[in-house]
């Protein structure tokens, strides 16, 4: 199969599994069973993933788009446009009064996490006007909300917790019987970092901090991402507008780059195509071309034949879904194919 009729496959797969609301479904692991668990999270990634084709986003790849088959290129984006305009409308929906957004959705009675609200904010912060054109008053409001939402989550030292109770006591996750485990996840921190570099907010000392934690033992997840590269995935993307990149791709590359397996992969589909995400948005030298072009390969043999890859945990126990791997292993290639051209047919 080639790639562009892989791509093809893959993003018509998306947008048949989106759901009536706009979701991008994703399913939450008991024991052996996946049970469907509303999800903005999954949502607000897919469509950060698919940015690279779609025409009106800041971050599409028309390079990318431009090497692929007339008219398989056009009808890409077109898709694309269509998905993301879905997922906004969803996220939108799924704000909670105070601003924030919740794991398992604005109708659990799970409490608003920074993870997803930071990441659903920056869903809905692709609408705003450029800098310099931002319109006064009402229209700039929502994302000045946004940003005030998430700084509830946020500790003295500049960190954020994941969870934090009324009394402004923050931890990291939750255990198996609910109850409050750890200070703060690396994971959610990168998310929270990206979207104020998004929004033009402070950091103050949290890409220090993230760039430490690049330093730092790979070998395992974070409390509540059970895959490392998730956390190479989260923060690369946070600092590709950051002057810091060139010191976290210092840090991090090699650790990446050391997960990667004999055939290519760096395990399942979802943990491949996070790496080469994260690879391409650390801006690797050509020491790390060859690594990227053999994930590239081994992704492509990971795909079913209807152009779908298998859904695997984004978090703990749940929090993907088949569609969601499948845009993000979509996106990845695409990406590719603007190193390598169309040429990573397994």
């Amino acid at each position: 199969m080639s790639l562009h009729l892989l791509l093809m496959r893959g993003l018509d797969f998306v947008r048949r599994t989106q759901l009536a609301t706009g979701e991008v479904p994703s399913y939450h692991r008991i024991g052996r069973e996946a049970l469907y668990s509303q999800s903005p999270l999954a949502s607000a990634l897919a469509h950060d993933a698919l940015a690279c084709l779609d025409p009106f986003s800041p971050r599409f790849e028309r390079e990318a788009a431009g090497r692929l088959p007339y008219p398989g290129g056009r009808w890409l984006a077109a898709v694309a446009v269509h998905v993301r305009r879905r997922i906004r409308g969803f996220v939108a929906w799924q704000e909670r009064p105070d601003a924030r957004f919740s794991f398992l959705g604005r109708g659990s009675g799970l409490a608003p996490d920074a993870a997803t609200t930071a990441c659903c904010a920056a869903v809905l912060l692709e609408g705003r006007p450029p800098a310099g054109r931002r319109r006064s008053a009402p229209a700039a409001e929502p994302w000045r909300r946004h940003a005030a939402a998430l700084a509830r989550h946020r500790a003295a030292d500049g960190r954020f917790f994941t969870y934090v109770d009324a009394g402004g006591r923050g931890w990291a996750a939750l255990g198996a019987r609910g109850e409050r485990t750890g200070d703060f996840d690396r994971v959610v921190n990168a998310h929270a970092l990206r979207f104020l570099a998004l929004a033009g907010e402070p950091a103050g000392a949290l890409p220090d901090w993230l760039l430490a934690e690049a330093g730092r033992d790979f070998a395992e997840g974070s409390p509540d991402h059970p895959d490392p590269l998730a956390f190479a995935h989260a923060a690369a993307r946070a600092f590709a507008p950051l002057p810091e990149r060139e010191s976290l791709a210092r840090a991090l590359v090699p650790r990446v780059l050391e997960r990667q397996r004999s055939d290519g992969s760096f395990g399942g589909p979802l943990a491949t195509a996070l790496a080469i995400h994260a690879l391409l948005d650390l801006g690797v030298e050509d020491s790390a071309l060859a690594a990227m072009a053999a994930g590239g390969r081994a992704l492509v043999s990971q795909a079913a034949r209807n152009g779908s890859w298998r859904g695997e945990a984004y978090v703990r126990k749940g929090g993907g879904s088949a569609s969601l791997s499948t845009a993000l292993a979509v996106a990845a290639l695409l990406r590719l194919a603007g190193v390598f051209g169309p040429e990573l047919e397994a």
